[in-house]
């Protein structure tokens, strides 16, 4: 028979219990909910401004995110993996410095990524991945410092993927690589200072694309033929070259025969004169100034290979606090079984000392 003193104790400890539980089920709670600072949350809309730090930590039945003026160093690998119901990410007005790898992956949910008015300084390999529900992707009046090699990689099925009026200093090679199936590509109004070799690889599937009003300071050969001729319907046109001797292979023997459907409504932006151009058409070889050079022969471009290794998958997608350490349990100690009807209070020993690791990993 249990003692009263026995009855006693296991009855202050099952006290205990509820008592830490439902403090535990409030924090749980609290966590799910909890607008972050510098946010304000309706429903499942959290809505930021003015951020100085990546979001840790959002509400995870958030369906929409919005920030406006945020200055960021960077968006971490699965900033938003976690959120689960996650449709719509908005991030406009503001200052990255980097899109990290891996940053926007893993969103089964999500149906709309948009920069807008954003200055972004890297944009990291693998950063816009395995985007499988993806509707639309658009970046509008922003800019991009740096498109490194597969920054935009495997996406597949997206309806509209617009990049217009975003500058981008340099755009690398296989900065699109493995995007297919897309119903509307549009880039346009865009200033590409440096276009590597082969920056779109493997786009293909295209129904409907616009390369319009771009200006090219130096778009290297193994471009032109893929943006001109990437959708089922594609209208390139008013696009301004800057006309010296890295676009020969344009305006050579080969290349007035190849691109002679575009020449005409494209044009120069310089060097000089060369401004006045309206038409690529009016552009002879020896306007270019590459007088060392034959325009009869073909110029060989050099077939950049680069081998994915795309690796988000081992990256958790779970929310990270700020200086948190991972957290080291204990080996149970050893103790003798109880006898009798005392195992009952062992078992609430137990459950308190859950509870209680529980409140501390939480509070």
């Amino acid at each position: 028979m249990i003692s009263v003193l026995e009855l006693t104790s296991c009855t202050t400890m099952l006290t205990y219990i509820l008592v830490i539980t439902l403090c535990v089920s409030d924090v749980i709670s609290d966590g799910l909910h909890k607008c972050p600072d510098g946010c304000y949350c309706d429903k499942r809309f959290v809505d930021c401004s003015a951020l100085m730090e990546f979001p840790t930590y959002l509400p995870e039945d958030t369906t929409r995110f919005r920030s406006t003026l945020m200055n960021v160093q960077q968006i971490p690998p699965k900033a938003f993996s976690y959120l689960k119901h996650i449709e719509t990410i908005e991030l406009t007005q503001g200052n990255i410095g980097t899109v990290d790898s891996c940053a926007f992956t893993d969103l089964p949910s999500v149906k709309r990524i948009i920069f807008e008015k954003a200055v972004i300084g890297n944009v990291e390999m693998y950063a816009f991945t395995d985007l499988k529900n993806l509707v639309e992707l658009k970046f509008v009046n922003s800019k991009i410092g740096r498109l490194k090699p597969f920054g935009f990689y495997g996406l597949d099925n997206i309806t509209t993927f617009s990049v217009v009026s975003t500058p981008i200093r340099f755009f690398y090679t296989h900065g699109f690589s493995n995007v297919s199936n897309i119903t509307n590509f549009m880039f346009n109004q865009n200033n590409i200072s440096d276009m590597v070799t082969n920056a779109f690889v493997n786009v293909k599937n295209i129904a409907y694309s616009e390369i319009l009003e771009n200006t090219f300071w130096n778009m290297h050969c193994g471009n032109l033929a893929t943006l001109s001729s990437m959708g089922t319907e594609t209208h390139f046109t008013q696009n301004a070259f800057h006309c010296n001797c890295s676009v020969n292979y344009i305006l050579n023997v080969n290349g007035r025969s190849t691109y002679s459907a575009i020449l005409p409504t494209n044009k120069c932006n310089g060097p000089g004169v060369l401004e006045d151009k309206q038409s690529l058409w009016h552009v002879t070889y020896d306007d270019l100034g590459c007088s060392n050079r034959d325009q009869s022969k073909n110029v060989i471009c050099p077939d950049v290979k680069l081998t994915p290794d795309q690796k988000c998958d081992v990256i958790p997608s779970t929310p990270r606090t700020p200086g948190s350490a991972v957290p080291v349990y204990p080996e149970p100690e050893e103790h003798d079984e109880p006898r009798g009807d005392a195992g009952m209070c062992r078992a609430f020993t137990g459950l308190l000392s859950i509870a209680v690791v529980l409140s501390n990993l939480l509070l």
